[in-house]
């Protein structure tokens, strides 16, 4: 072989390697940005479900409204800013505004000593439930 078929073999390997390596980087970059948003959104969806339970079991909770009142008025007070960073997951949007809905209800009851307060924490149970029903749903369709 001449010098110049050497470097013409050179040269070429060497593309195709370049070329390889592209098509390699090119496919594991799309996995890990894929990874990355099922994770982010995992990471999202696990935070509304921590703030939403936090609710949840305040009010769920058999103390008196008087020793409740403070807590319900800090969260009931930014109530739409947590339901508002979640709405690109429609679903899981609808399922916690119903549940946090039903938690100013019994809040309410509680507060105006309806009667009604243990068939309204029943709805409320049940409308938690569906929540997280519905969380562990959009959460098993990411994977």
């Amino acid at each position: 072989m001449n010098w110049w078929q050497t470097l013409i073999v050179a040269l070429s390997t060497y593309a195709v390697t370049k070329i390889v390596d592209f098509c390699i980087a090119f496919l594991t970059e799309k996995r890990d940005f894929k990874k990355y948003r099922r994770n982010r959104a995992y990471e999202e969806i696990d935070e509304l479900k921590n703030s939403v339970g936090s609710l949840y079991e305040l009010t769920i909770n058999w103390k008196s409204y008087d020793e409740k009142q403070k807590s319900y008025i800090s969260s009931f007070e930014n109530d739409h800013e947590l339901i508002g960073k979640y709405n690109k997951y429609p679903s899981i949007a609808n399922a916690a505004r119903d549940t946090i809905h039903w938690c100013k209800i019994v809040a309410f009851c509680e507060k105006t000593y309806v009667d009604d307060v243990i068939k309204n924490k029943k709805e409320l149970a049940e409308k938690y439930m569906l929540f997280l029903r519905t969380c562990d749903e959009y959460i098993d369709s990411l994977a």
